[in-house]
């Protein structure tokens, strides 16, 4: 009775391991993979866009930055060759918060630049890879 068990467990082993190899190779039955796209498609293409708008907003504060920055400059080189030491240092002040505001906002493009690429990449995945899970 030992020995008939034994057997019926290692044909049954056998036909578990021979229908997940088959579904390896074969790619399993239908509905064996979830399907892409619906709804978190429609979000990650959302996310997408989002993204690219955040980004179009920072170039647009970079340029603005850039501006004050060079108005500060010029502004500090004036109160320096007038001999203000004061306002040369208020100026000094704004200078450098403008500076570092400029470089958050470098790194904030820089992250963003990254998600997208991320994005795309998870996005388009099945079309990059060539894949036939549609």
């Amino acid at each position: 009775m030992k020995a008939k068990l034994i057997a019926l467990l290692l044909v049954a082993g056998g036909l578990l391991f021979a229908e997940s190899r088959f579904s390896v190779i074969i790619g399993g039955g239908p509905g064996y993979y979830p399907v892409q796209g619906g709804p978190y498609r429609s979000y990650q293409r959302q996310d997408l866009r989002e993204d690219y708008r955040d980004i179009q907003r920072d170039y647009a504060q970079v340029d603005r930055l850039r501006a004050d920055i060079a108005r500060d400059r010029y502004q500090l080189h004036e109160a320096l060759e007038d001999g203000d030491e004061w306002r040369a240092s208020r100026i000094a002040r704004d200078l450098a918060r403008d500076q570092r505001a400029l470089d958050a906002l470098l790194r904030d493009i820089a992250r963003d630049h990254r998600d997208i690429r991320h994005d795309e990449q998870e996005l388009y995945r099945d079309r990059y890879r060539g894949s036939w899970r549609r």
